[in-house]
């Protein structure tokens, strides 16, 4: 998918975690893939505090 792909499906109304879902990936395989990210990234971040953020990036869908 590419972030064109991305970036259309968002602005119809799709999550990320459902843009994933449609080519195979789980929630819990993306939250962990983007907690990892965001630990890696941010270290102060605890394992539980990066799960949040990414689950609540991963869930967002734009506002219509």
């Amino acid at each position: 998918m590419t972030l064109s792909d991305m970036r259309k499906a968002y602005s119809s109304g799709q999550s990320i975690s459902s843009m994933a879902s449609s080519k195979g990936m789980s929630q819990d395989a993306l939250v962990a893939s983007m907690a990892g990210a965001i630990q890696k990234t941010s270290p102060n971040f605890s394992a539980d505090q990066a799960k949040q953020v990414a689950t609540a990036i991963a869930t967002r869908t734009p506002l219509q």
